[in-house]
């Protein structure tokens, strides 16, 4: 019988019978307690099924709220992750992803490394959450960046160079040993000419980077590290209340349970029979007069 998915056993005294999901209010036949279909004696029969189902909706939504403040979703697996130390590498308990605590991505090979613009550079153990916002993140890219690109026009440039007058060395070397003179007239004028270009190239990467990413550090400074600062004390006081939020939740949550349970009990002392379940009045002692 308890096979059958249509058996219901009583809250009371475990008597089994058939009910429906048409009509989910039962009643005992052998002790005549009233219980629910779905929910047992979770709830009276005064209250139907959908207003004990809001009555939960409603009690987790302020659980739902906190934890949404102090978590974050598993972009693979959408599962609420919260982060109490350690560095922003997050690796999923439920499905083994890494993902980033900063951007809510998942992580590739070289995600902080300085260059990597598509990833969060040089962000491995920062503290500040991704509330530090656009402003931030547009200074860092632009510094960033520019460093990254002037460094990459130089070193294509320098190749270039290098593999042009490498011939020039060889033939330097030789008339060095050889003492050809008319060699090292002909070689000599290209390499001078190739070591000032290389003085030039490197003071040209010089005044480029100081001409372009000079006034941004100037500029950007300051507004980085207000945003910043405002950033992390809206995280810190988030941490700090976050846990208090959460206990105030989890109390009320518990106070509306027992205030919930207390009501179960007092209708079902209501329905329960009189004289049923209260133990027999005993004889008075007698004394002994000896």
């Amino acid at each position: 019988m308890k096979n059958n998915k249509d058996y219901r056993e009583c809250p009371k005294c475990q008597h089994l019978q058939i009910g429906s999901l048409e009509r989910p209010q039962m009643c005992c036949v052998q002790c005549g307690q009233a219980y629910c279909f779905l929910h047992a004696n979770a709830h009276d029969e005064n209250t139907s099924c959908k207003e004990y189902a809001a009555q939960l909706a409603s009690q987790d939504k302020p659980s739902e709220k906190i934890i949404a403040k102090i978590s974050k979703k598993c972009p693979n697996c959408g599962a609420d992750t919260e982060k109490n130390g350690g560095c922003n590498h997050m690796t999923c308990s439920k499905c083994s992803c890494d993902w980033c605590w900063l951007c809510g991505k998942v992580m590739k090979e070289g995600h902080y490394d300085p260059w990597n613009l598509a990833g969060c550079p040089g962000g491995q153990f920062r503290r500040v959450d991704a509330d530090i916002g656009p402003p931030f993140l547009v200074c860092s890219l632009v510094m960033y960046g520019i460093n990254a690109l002037v460094g990459s026009l130089c070193t294509v440039v320098f190749g270039l160079l290098y593999c042009v007058f490498l011939p020039c060395c060889c033939c330097l070397l030789l008339a060095l040993e050889n003492k050809d003179a008319l060699v090292m007239a002909i070689v000599a004028p290209p390499l001078v000419v190739y070591l000032v270009l290389c003085l030039l190239l490197w003071l040209s990467f010089c005044a480029l980077w100081v001409a372009i990413t000079l006034p941004f550090f100037i500029l950007c400074s300051p507004l980085a590290i207000c945003v910043g600062f405002g950033a992390y004390s809206r995280s810190a006081r988030r941490w700090v209340l976050a846990p208090q939020h959460f206990m105030q939740s989890f109390i009320q949550e518990n106070e509306n349970n027992n205030i919930h349970i207390n009501n179960n009990n007092n209708n079902n002392q209501e329905q329960q029979p009189q004289g049923e379940g209260q133990p027999e009045p005993q004889p008075p002692l007698q004394q002994d007069q000896r």
